[in-house]
């Protein structure tokens, strides 16, 4: 009897863990499990949070992936053998109605005590379903759920007024040519109405923008220019824009918040 289970336990795989290392926000195991007749090598990037999620280990001898289930106090669990695939982006508080704000991405704390008119260091957000929960003083405000894409650039803000809090996600990838530059107009006024971006006395260039709403892309030449945001159909100045300054080779996100008091353009250059 002895004997044979000495035989049975000598068939079982073997782990060895070479490393593991923490790197907010992931928890990275690196091993190889020896099988007889083949070797399997990977990594764990494990994201924790209290839902359940799948992990992938990569068997480099089979060429093959095998998805096995997890604890449900983990999710988000990839392997890869290039680069981490993971969407990248900042956070932007535009909410006058707020003061710091922590900001949690699928669970765990990512960016606290984010100030008004602030943008945050990069973060990274976990492909597929990302939720961002938004918290002032250990209270919840408000969630919402996006989807990211492997290698998305975004650019998450955080808006709205008094009667609420809004989390509104927009893209931040955007290829410039060499020697020029470009803008993306945001509307992230909630108590503004529809408006007319426009060269100041002259042509509009993006007719009706509502509230939350990117316009596309606009190539500019690295100058400055006088520009305005009008009532939507109508003559009417809403916000003066004068000398906004555009350097060669950068690109721009061009906002209108609402600072409390009243409107207010933010450029924020992308990095």
């Amino acid at each position: 009897m002895a004997e044979r289970v000495v035989q049975e336990t000598a068939t079982l795989p073997t782990m060895i863990i070479f490393l593991i290392t923490l790197h907010p926000p992931f928890l990275i195991v690196s091993f190889s499990i020896f099988i007889p007749d083949e070797k399997v090598n990977g990594i764990f990037l494990l994201f924790l949070h209290n839902r359940k999620s799948k992990s992938y280990i990569y068997n480099k001898t089979a060429r093959r992936r095998a998805c096995m289930a997890t604890q449900p106090t983990a999710m988000n669990l990839f392997y890869d053998e290039g680069p981490l695939p993971r969407g990248t982006g900042r956070v932007f508080h535009c909410n006058p109605n707020l003061g710091k704000i922590d900001v949690f991405i699928n669970g765990l704390l990512i960016i606290k005590d984010l100030s008004f008119k602030q943008v945050s260091s990069l973060a990274a957000f976990p492909p597929g379903r990302c939720q961002i929960d938004v918290y002032v003083n250990r209270k919840l405000l408000v969630s919402n759920v996006f989807t990211i894409q492997e290698e998305e650039k975004i650019f998450a803000v955080i808006t709205g007024d008094e009667t609420g809090v809004d989390i509104a996600k927009f893209s931040a990838d955007h290829l410039v040519p060499p020697g020029e530059s470009a803008a993306c107009f945001l509307h992230l006024a909630s108590r503004l109405g529809k408006v007319d971006w426009s060269v100041h006395k002259g042509d509009v260039v993006f007719p009706s923008a509502a509230y939350l709403s990117a316009t596309p892309w606009l190539p500019l030449s690295p100058v400055s220019f006088h520009l305005e945001a009008r009532k939507a159909g109508t003559k009417m100045i809403l916000l003066p824009m004068p000398n906004c300054s555009f350097e060669a080779n950068e690109a721009y996100l061009i906002c209108i918040i609402h600072n409390g008091n009243q409107l207010e353009k933010l450029p924020i250059k992308l990095k």
